[in-house]
């Protein structure tokens, strides 16, 4: 299947009207992350720490996103708390 019929497919319905899909880019100090649902997009920046990663929790949370599918990149290890905290919700 080609990469724009498999981009037509999630659009009619591929996936559940509630999956949401999350990417984010890692830095040291923080992490930017931009989420999508159907065709509602938001974005913002969170500190690299203990303290970002619930925030971004609570960011999930308020925008009601479930099923959520997320990306991130391998940047040294400090993504490693982060993906595993997405990991375990």
């Amino acid at each position: 299947m080609h990469q724009y019929d498999r981009i037509e497919s999630l659009r009619n319905g591929g996936f559940s009207r509630l999956t949401s899909f999350l990417g984010i880019d890692v830095s040291k100090a923080d992490f930017h992350a931009a989420l999508l649902i159907g065709d509602r997009v938001w974005s913002k920046t969170f500190p690299n720490n203990k303290a970002g990663v619930a925030q971004l929790a609570a960011w999930l949370k308020n925008r009601k996103a479930e099923d959520v599918h997320a990306c991130l990149e391998s940047t040294g290890g400090y993504e490693e708390a982060l993906a595993l905290d997405l990991h375990d919700r």
